[in-house]
């Protein structure tokens, strides 16, 4: 302190003593003369008198004081106020929250005022009954012991309550030093006069001010008091003065002594200076000094816990703040008077000031009292049971403030009072919102706190996981979004007047808005955070190495933590294990979803356990996991909430074993220790309801009996469990008889205990026991407790309900303490999480809620609703569709967009409405923001935006897409426009009145109807789907007419073209679903037969436009959308419509041309795809010929851009090719024809496939000849190109071939093994040799055989496309392939004339064409000689078409001729078996014939026998020599058989040429035999064979003898008389040597000579029977006509026997002679001219070499 501090000092004590010296009266003598001492001290001492105090022993640190109370407004000059820091501090108390008074007593006043109390003596005694109220609260016993035991077991420091005050008013006190100076100013405090008074107490507060008032202790009497105690007393005894100024003096001077940093104020005296400002602030008239006392106490109670919050506070400023805390706390339950005080009554101030000043610490609280242990018990034992009492007070001021501490609570200390915080929130505040006796302004204060509560995410975000999903708790955001749905849903009336219910439905409706805010804010925050720590993490990444999966865990901000850092998943749990919790995530962290989902299960299980029991607990077990066993059950019926308790009392009464094991465990997890017999039994009955069978409750009560005697043993009242037993049920019927309305006769006392005589062991029980129980009975009855009052009060007036309500509260508070009480028992854990992914259960559970109040919003029939409440109820919308999207739940989703979209009234006939053009801003809004979310929402907002655009034509005049599409039916729907409209709009004309014709096919609009599609019209867009009156039209014109008008005027048609612009914006997914909804509008826009519009497509095209830079793989997936759309579309009805969308996708796809494409993708493809489909799906020509326009001028302009478009285009026309329309098959072939030329190399690159698939079409389709002429040309053209290509740059083949023909299609199955390159020759052969074989075509068939001659000319060789393996397989499966439809493997069955003609005109240039391709090709294709042998073999065998055989033997001749020296033996062994073949099947034939006794060969193909067929073509007939018949085929199967031999038997082992010539033997004996038996005698004439088949048989017999003879001759020449032939056994000679020749020719010898003589011996024996039976005329005939026959052959015969070698001849001479000798007879000249050779050439010369 300044020296000149000191002075000021020293001359201010002395002038205030000075002046309490003159106005002393002189009665004060004690008074004046303690003055006197003092002045005259100052006077000798001086400035020395004061010195300088000790700074250095400061007790407290300084703290942030606030402004002195000099400010405060009114106070007397010079003095000094404290100003509230808070603005709601310094108002007046009125304006406050309520609370309770403590007590109403009247206190005596004090004696010396007793002639100082004026007219409001009565109020006077009123404030001073509060005042002692308040003085017994905050001076007397704080804590009880239980409550002192609590509080030291948690804060681990003693605190003893401070002793009871002591007065020391009147004691002497004994001080030195500065303090003598005190000794006057207490003594002028205790005169009683004011002017003294205030003159004193200003100087105590200069003393205090200037640190000279210490803690030291001084005497006061005989008790030792602290210096600062002592001066706090006698300024607090100056409380009851009623002189303002002394009164703002006391404030003053107890402000300086709290706050100063010097001096100590603890315990009492702390309290007795919150006690003299509570009291000041009570009894005062002036507002001025309420006001100064108030702010006082405010500052004070902010230094108290400022001081809290310091580093290192000592104890005792604990126990400072916890004692002026509870205080408070106690002085806010003081219950107010009945019935209610008036505003300005001083219970009702005293409540509301002792809130206030809670509502300030709860605020101004720092960590030390946030968290410390004490502080939170206080707050729980007290602060919560306050909030109870005065939560569901009716005066508003009381809630406010209670409400007001209660936010507070939830804000700073949520995660201490979890369960309390349930408690009031459940049992309170939802409580006051569902009841219907509260009052509309207790509900609108209850709303106007959740409004606050709700502004904060992260807070809505932990009420949901702490209640909602905790299977104890209940659902807290779940119930008040309901409840506030309800509020705003609500018909009846909630409130006293119309105005505070519309203000409280507009609240409600706000406060579930911001819920959805705060849910949209966090989400987005959320995000936002989760962003940041990925990049964070990336960074770290790149720095760090990696971590584990598991680590990473743990770096996501939304991790879930407990309190105090408790794990959440270990302690989480519910503490009732009958259900089984949801089972949890991967570590840790607690799955809040699942366990949400658990509690709505349980939810549903308790409903229906409610209504059947049995059914329940199945349910539970099967979906909620609850365990199937007595125990978990009997523990789920004991603590489930919202169990009915009747429900609950006849499930443990059934008779069931199971049943009654769940009784016994139910039982005994009830707690009767401790407790009387009525008690235990009412508690036992709380719990449910008793059942009303008499069986039952036996068990029941015998259980009871038994569990009572169990944990009462001790008690010795009842012997044993019977007796108890039976004085239960004494106490039931007691219960009954006492309180049933029913019985007029009550049970007296006596007889009560009488009729319980001799129960317990034969014994009494003790009387006055009996009788107590008797008493308890009668006076409280047992009964369960209702859970609510009757709804019945909702008509009732306003004291009514106010007596109902006050009666609930009670049941509330009540209900609430016991809530408080058992879960004080349990353990709980706050969570609190960051995880984004929490929303979506949150917005589960409130999303119908918020749905339901926002639509009745908009529902709500009243024009005058504001703009900000349909501004709110829009956001709402807009939250719930963001939330819904962002989080994928599709059906909220599509309920909030469809929900708005119906608020637009774009889809019905209703004028609209200011709220209606908000509903569709909103929507645009949400379209624009959220797009990349709204998925199948995009339908709504899509259909709103096309009949936006309906209504914005005809509102600007413009001509809709109606006029321009059906012009005609526009105009007539223009005649039933309503008067006056003239400007060109029409309104929408039903089908029935349109006027005109639809073009193309239009008029057949039911085809769509008819598929359902065009029925959902009416529902998307505003145009009438049935008939309507003329005056129903002229209604709804004038409301569209106004509706447009109204769009066209508040509507900013930019956001709209801006929802299609921002498509670039959307994701990869977005853009395809909004592509997808886009067509599916305009699909439903086209489909409306008269009116359609084409907004929607014009905006795919648009959309097409400003997303084209998007990469490809994302166009794939949009355009195999827009693909399919518009090969639809291309398909419409109205030709207009179609062809408008062709030349869209036509703009399109130039645009695609325009971006070019890289080697090896596939996107053009892609895109021109549609082009494929439409031109496959439609039937109109026009649309097809567009196409090919298109696609030619695409080709024409852009060819050197595409790459993969290729293969689309040729897939256009090849389907062009099938068509059977002229000019679209011939401009497809003109088209292909332009791509093809000397450059087509160079822009076909690797399509050369689909090109070739494409001329391949050409040549299949069966509807125009000169196209499929010209395109086998073309087809060698391509030939000829793709000579040139290499193999490898046929790489589309496996990709993009697909055969349009379905032959073709089954042989590429075949051939998809096969490289690209091959694949390519393969189709291209396969079609020229399918075209060969099926094509019914002569000319075509013609040409294809030309040009597939030519392909294997050229290709089928070593080196060429088809050679090596491919072309040995293209030979066998394409080229012999071609014959399998003209040959029958089945000899039984007849070839078609079809197949004959085939065979006549195709077949035989075929034969001859494969034949010459595989000796030309010889060299590789020598593995397919032997099918090829197979094919001629077939072919000779066939009996009806003799050309084939001819060109087929003539085919087999010119192979053995090109290609026999290279045969194998195993290749002669084939082709002989094969000939041999044939003759053993014309052999069975002639067998056949001649067993069925000479019957015709010719026999018929249904008659299924083998024999020869009559039929041969007209080729054979024409050249066979004249009468020659069937056997013709015979014939020249010996003829092929002769000159295979001829030319090739040096080539053939030695058993192939025996076995062919026995083929050839064999046939001259089957012939032989037929004319053998027409000459026997022994055969039956009807058995004798005909005419016809003698002569067969005779020609045959002569050829086969003839064949057969020309070669054995040749043969039998060979052998020369000294060659050695190699013996039988020894090892053959090589095939074509010398001694392979020699073997067979002597293999020969013996054949050719025994057949010899056999032809010479049959030629005698002809002659004999001609000449033997002159009467058999016919014989004779036969003899002599086979004996001319036989002439020839005989000659012929001997003229080779002439040519033998000499020793040949000579060897068989002696055979032969005979013969000769006979033939010597015969009449034939030619015969005996050959005889006569022989004889004179060989076997004269023989007869004289044997004679010589």
């Amino acid at each position: 302190m300044e020296d000149l501090e000191v002075k000021t000092m020293h001359v201010f004590i002395s002038r205030a003593l000075q002046k309490i010296l003159r106005e002393a009266p002189k009665k004060h003598t004690q008074l004046r003369q303690a003055c006197v001492e003092v002045i005259e001290e100052l006077k000798r001492n001086g400035a020395e008198s004061f010195p300088p105090p000790d700074l250095s022993q400061e007790t407290y640190p300084e703290v942030p004081r606030t402004p002195s109370l000099d400010r405060i407004p009114g106070s007397p000059a010079g003095s000094q106020a404290p100003s509230e820091p808070q603005a709601s501090a310094s108002a007046a108390p009125a304006a406050g929250p309520a609370a309770a008074a403590e007590g109403t007593d009247a206190a005596p006043s004090d004696p010396s005022n007793s002639g100082e109390v004026d007219e409001g003596e009565a109020a006077a005694k009123a404030a001073l009954a509060a005042a002692s109220a308040a003085e017994t609260v905050l001076g007397g016993q704080m804590l009880s012991p239980d409550a002192e035991e609590m509080e030291r077991r948690m804060s681990g420091m003693a605190l003893a309550e401070p002793p009871a005050p002591v007065s020391s008013v009147g004691e002497t006190l004994h001080v030195s030093g500065t303090d003598r100076y005190f000794v006057p100013l207490r003594l002028a405090c205790e005169s009683k006069l004011p002017r003294i008074m205030e003159v004193a107490l200003h100087c105590i507060q200069k003393l205090i001010l200037y640190g000279y008032v210490r803690g030291k202790e001084v005497s006061v009497g005989k008790v030792k008091k602290s210096m600062m105690d002592v001066v706090m007393e006698t300024v607090c005894t100056c409380k009851d003065q009623e002189d303002e100024a002394v009164q703002l003096q006391i404030v003053k001077a107890v402000l300086t002594a709290v706050t100063s940093t010097v001096a100590a104020v603890h315990d009492t005296t702390l309290l007795l200076a919150v006690k003299t400002c509570f009291y000041i602030y009570l009894v005062s008239k002036s507002s001025t000094i309420q006001s100064t006392a108030n702010a006082t106490l405010t500052q004070m109670l902010n230094v108290v816990f400022q001081r809290l919050e310091l580093s290192n506070a000592p104890p005792v400023i604990q126990r400072d703040a916890f004692l002026v805390f509870r205080s408070l706390c106690k002085l806010s339950m003081k219950p107010l008077p009945e019935p209610l005080p008036s505003d300005d009554s001083i219970e009702l101030r005293s409540k509301l000031l002792s809130l206030q000043l809670l509502n300030s610490i709860i605020q101004s609280s720092g960590a030390t009292f946030r968290s410390g242990e004490k502080f939170i018990w206080a707050i729980r034992q007290y602060l919560c049971l306050s909030l109870l009492k005065n939560g569901v007070s009716p005066i508003a001021a009381i809630l406010q403030l209670s409400l007001d501490i209660f936010v507070t609570l939830i804000r700073f200390f949520k995660a201490h009072l979890k369960s309390e915080i349930g408690v009031f929130f459940s049992n309170i505040l939802l409580r006051i919102l569902e009841s219907s006796n509260s009052s509309g302004q207790q509900k609108l204060l209850t709303v106007q706190s959740l409004r606050v509560l709700v502004r904060e995410p992260q807070l809505i975000v932990d009420l949901f996981l702490n209640y909602d999903c905790d299977l104890e708790g209940k659902g807290i955001f779940t119930a008040t979004c309901d409840d506030l749905s309800r509020l705003t849903l609500s018909s009846v009336s909630l409130t006293e007047s119309s105005e505070q219910e519309a203000t409280l439905k507009t609240l409600a409706l706000e406060t579930l808005v911001n819920i959805s805010d705060s849910m949209v804010q966090w989400e987005r925050e959320g995000r936002e955070l989760t962003r940041e720590l990925s990049n964070r993490v990336s960074e770290a990444a790149d720095a760090q190495p990696p971590h584990s999966p598991r680590d990473g865990n743990h770096s996501s901000a939304a991790s879930e933590v407990g309190v105090n850092g408790a794990e959440p998943a270990a302690t989480a749990a519910p503490t009732s294990s009958a259900i089984v919790p949801a089972a949890r995530e991967e570590g840790d962290d607690v799955d809040f979803e699942a366990m949400f989902h658990r509690k709505h299960e349980v939810h549903e299980g308790v409903v229906k356990f409610n209504m059947k029991p049995k059914r329940g607990i199945k349910y539970l077990k099967d979906v909620c996991g609850l365990e199937d066993n007595p125990k978990a059950i009997a523990k789920f019926l004991l603590e489930t909430e919202g169990l009915d308790k009747r429900a609950v009392g006849d499930y443990l009464g059934e008779g069931e074993d199971f049943s009654k094991q769940v009784l016994y465990a139910y039982v005994d997890m009830i707690d009767f220790g401790g407790l009387t017999f009525d008690a235990a039994l009412r508690k036992f009955l709380s719990h449910f309801w008793l059942p009303g069978e008499a069986q039952k409750i036996d068990r029941m009560m015998e259980k009871f009996a038994e569990r009572y005697c169990s944990q009462n043993n001790d008690s010795g009242i009842f012997a044993n469990a019977d007796a108890a037993y039976v004085l239960a049920y004494s106490l039931i019927m007691l219960n009954t008889d006492a309180h049933s309305a029913q019985i007029k006769k009550k049970m007296t006392q006596e007889e009560f205990v009488k009729m319980n005589r001799g129960i317990n062991d034969s014994k009494d029980l003790p009387t006055p026991f009996l009788e107590q129980s008797y008493q308890a009975i009668t006076t409280n009855e047992i009964k369960i407790k209702d859970d609510g009052m009757s709804r019945e009060s909702t008509t009732m007036s306003r004291p009514s309900k106010s007596k109902l309500f006050h009666m609930e509260s009670a049941i509330m508070v009540k209900e609430s303490q016991e809530a408080f009480k058992l879960k004080a028992r349990k353990k709980s854990v706050y969570h609190s999480s960051r995880n984004v992914e929490h929303v979506r259960p949150m917005f589960e559970a409130s999303w119908c809620a918020l749905l339901a109040a926002c639509s009745s919003v908009m529902e709500d029939t009243r024009d005058d609703l504001s703009e900000p409440v349909i501004a709110l109820t829009l956001r709402g919308f807009a939250n719930g569709v963001h939330i819904a999207a962002e989080f994928g739940m599709c059906t909220e989703r599509d309920a909030f967009v469809t929900m708005l979209a119906k608020y637009t009234y774009l889809e019905s006939a209703k004028t609209m409405g200011r709220r209606n053009i908000e509903a569709f801003k909103t929507l645009v809004t949400i379209a624009l923001s959220d797009g990349n979310v709204l998925g199948s929402s995009w339908a709504q907002v899509l259909k709103c935006l096309s009949e936006f655009h309906r209504l914005h034509m005809i509102g600007t005049g413009a001509k809709t897409d109606g006029h321009l599409f059906f012009p005609g039916a526009s105009a007539a729907a223009c005649a039933i426009c309503a008067p006056g409209a003239n400007n060109g709009d029409a309104a929408p004309s039903t089908p029935s009145s349109a006027g005109a014709t639809p073009p193309s096919g239009a008029s057949a609009q039911g085809k769509l109807q008819g598929a359902g599609s065009s029925s959902t019209r009416h529902a998307i867009m505003l145009q009438p789907a049935r008939s309507r009156t003329h005056t129903r039209d002229n209604e709804l014109a004038a409301v569209e007419m106004a509706n447009s008008h109204t769009m066209v005027d508040q509507v900013d048609v930019v956001a709209i073209d801006r929802i299609f612009s921002n498509s670039t914006y959307l994701g990869a997914d977005a853009i395809v679903v909004f592509v997808t909804h886009l067509c599916m509008v305009s699909r439903e826009e086209l489909e409306y037969p008269t009116d359609p519009q084409v907004y929607s497509l014009q905006k795919i095209v648009e959309v097409a436009y400003y997303n084209m830079p998007r990469v490809r793989l994302v166009w794939a997936r949009i355009w195999e959308v827009l693909g399919e759309f518009f090969t639809e579309v291309g398909q419409h009805r109205n030709l207009s419509i179609a062809m408008y969308a062709v030349d869209s996708l036509r703009q399109l796809a130039a645009k695609f041309l325009e971006k070019g494409e890289l080697l090896n993708y596939q996107f053009q493809r892609e895109f021109l795809k549609p082009f494929q489909d439409l031109m496959a799906a439609t039937a109109s020509l026009e649309i097809k010929d567009l196409i090919l326009n298109c696609l030619g001028h695409m080709i024409q302009s852009r060819a050197s851009s595409i790459r993969s478009g290729w293969s689309s285009l040729y897939k256009v026309f090849e389907l062009a090719a099938y068509d059977r329309a002229p000019t679209i098959a011939r401009t497809g072939y003109d088209l292909v024809c332009s791509t093809i030329g000397e450059d087509s190399s160079q822009h076909l690159r690797d399509h050369h496939v689909s090109c070739v698939a494409c001329v391949i079409a050409y040549v299949r389709q069966e509807h125009h000849e000169s196209i499929a002429l010209s395109a086998c040309d073309t087809l060698l053209l391509c030939v000829k190109l793709l000579h040139d290509v290499e193999p490898a740059e046929l790489r589309d083949a496996a990709a993009t071939f697909s055969p349009a023909a379905p032959s073709a299609a089954a042989t590429d199955a075949d051939a998809a093994d096969l490289p690209a390159h091959e694949r390519l020759w393969w189709a291209l052969v396969e079609c020229l040799s399918s075209s060969v074989r099926d094509d019914a075509r002569l000319a075509v068939r013609t040409a294809a055989l030309k040009a597939l001659s030519d392909v294997f000319a050229a290709e089928l060789r070593e080196g060429g496309a088809l050679g090596g393996p491919f072309g040995v397989r293209v030979f066998r499966e394409l080229g012999l392939a071609m014959m399998d439809g003209a040959l029958l493997r089945d000899a039984e069955n007849a070839l078609s004339p079809a197949q004959i003609e085939w065979v006549q005109d195709t077949g035989l240039a075929v034969v001859s064409g494969l034949e010459r391709a595989l000796c030309a090709a010889y060299a590789m294709l020598a593995d397919e000689l032997d099918d090829l042998i197979a094919l001629l073999v077939r072919c000779l065998h066939q009996r009806q078409h003799g050309g084939l055989a001819h060109v087929a033997a003539e085919s087999l001749l010119h192979l053995v001729r090109e290609t026999g020296a290279n045969f194998s033996q195993e290749t002669w062994a084939s082709i002989c078996h094969e000939l041999k073949s044939c003759f053993e099947a014309k052999g069975d034939a002639e067998a056949a014939v001649h067993e069925a006794g000479g019957a015709s060969m010719a026999v018929s193909p249904e008659g299924g026998e083998c024999g020869l067929i009559r039929e041969v073509s007209l080729k054979v007939e024409a050249e066979a020599p004249e009468g020659s018949g069937p056997h013709e085929l015979q014939v020249l199967m010996l003829s092929t058989v002769f000159q295979l031999l001829q030319s090739m038997h040096s080539s053939m082992k030695l058993a192939d040429v025996d076995g062919l010539l026995n083929s050839m033997h064999a046939m001259y004996e089957k012939a032989n035999r037929v004319l053998q038996d027409a000459l026997s005698d022994e055969v039956a004439e009807e058995e004798q064979p005909s005419e016809s088949a003698l002569a067969e048989a005779s020609h045959l017999k002569l050829e086969s003898m003839s064949f057969y003879l020309q070669i054995l001759f040749p043969l039998y020449a060979r052998l020369e008389s000294a060659a050695s032939v190699p013996a039988k056994n020894a090892e053959p000679p090589a095939l074509g040597s010398e001694e392979h020749t020699l073997l067979i020719a002597a293999a020969v010898e013996y054949r050719l000579v025994s057949f010899s003589l056999h032809v010479l011996r049959d030629f005698l024996k002809l002659r004999e029977v001609a000449q033997a039976n002159p009467a058999d005329g016919a014989r004779a005939q036969l003899a002599s006509r086979a004996l001319r026959e036989l002439e020839p052959t005989v000659v012929t015969l001997l003229q080779g026997l002439l040519s033998f070698h000499e020793w040949q001849f000579a060897k068989h001479l002696p055979a032969f002679y005979p013969l000769f000798v006979d033939l010597m007879h015969c009449d034939s000249k030619e015969i005996r001219g050959v005889l006569r050779e022989v004889f004179s050439q060989r076997v004269g010369l023989i007869l004289q070499q044997q004679q010589a």
